[in-house]
């Protein structure tokens, strides 16, 4: 990957996410698309479609997720992803 790519990271705010924005902020990686989910929301296409069409992204890491915690997700298996 280029250094000025655009790189689109969905659930930056999330384990993973934050733990992959770091490591690519230290590789100097400077374009970071780091979107929360009022900014982009992941299940809404045409909000997804005009994100990309705005951003451009070269590269997409697509983190993010329904989190319900521990007894959340006992309580909704079949809605966890």
């Amino acid at each position: 990957m280029e250094l000025d790519a655009n790189i689109l990271i969905t659930g930056a705010n999330g384990v993973l996410g934050h733990g992959l924005r770091r490591a690519l902020q230290a590789q100097g990686y400077r374009h970071l698309l780091c979107p929360s989910r009022q900014e982009l929301d992941a299940l809404d296409r045409q909000q997804v479609d005009a994100f990309f069409a705005h951003h451009r992204p070269h590269y997409v890491f697509h983190l993010a997720s329904l989190v319900f915690g521990l007894q959340g997700n006992m309580e909704n298996q079949l809605n966890a992803i």
